[in-house]
């Protein structure tokens, strides 16, 4: 994708056609971009031809204050979604494909990662998908892999 990241689809790619205008309708997805680079590198791509530092930027751009992670970015840059734990493992994947660990620039706040983390442990001992949300598998699944 041209702001770094992958596209869900190749249907939304304008082209030439590009646009402020149309430009919502082309963003670049952080769970396809998840899917994309696992996919490669299952295939054996040496991700030769991945723009890793434009991804990791992006990335950074999809952080939001709390520590977690939207799904993608909205006009003038806005996140779109969040707080969403599947989200924020699928950064921290993202991150340890690229390299993201390695002092880039666009290095993410894993504090604030952490913390929401932190945060989204339940009395019980289990993990929600977020603060003062129910504990279930997935949340558990993405937040001790990541």
């Amino acid at each position: 994708h041209p702001n770094g990241g992958f596209r869900g689809f190749t249907g939304g790619d304008m082209g030439r056609e590009r646009n402020d205008r149309n430009a919502q309708w082309d963003p670049a997805n952080i769970a396809a971009t998840y899917f994309a680079l696992l996919n490669l590198t299952l295939l054996g791509d040496g991700l030769g031809r991945v723009n890793r530092q434009a991804c990791l930027a992006w990335l950074k751009n999809l952080q939001l204050s709390d520590g977690t992670f939207g799904e993608a970015l909205g006009m003038n840059g806005e996140v779109k979604e969040g707080q969403d734990m599947r989200f924020c493992y699928c950064a921290a994947v993202i991150s340890w494909i690229l390299g993201g660990d390695q002092g880039t620039e666009a290095q993410l706040d894993v504090d604030g990662l952490l913390r929401f983390f932190e945060a989204s442990q339940t009395y019980e001992g289990g993990f929600a998908n977020g603060p003062f949300h129910e504990a279930h598998g997935t949340p558990i699944v993405a937040s001790a892999a990541g």
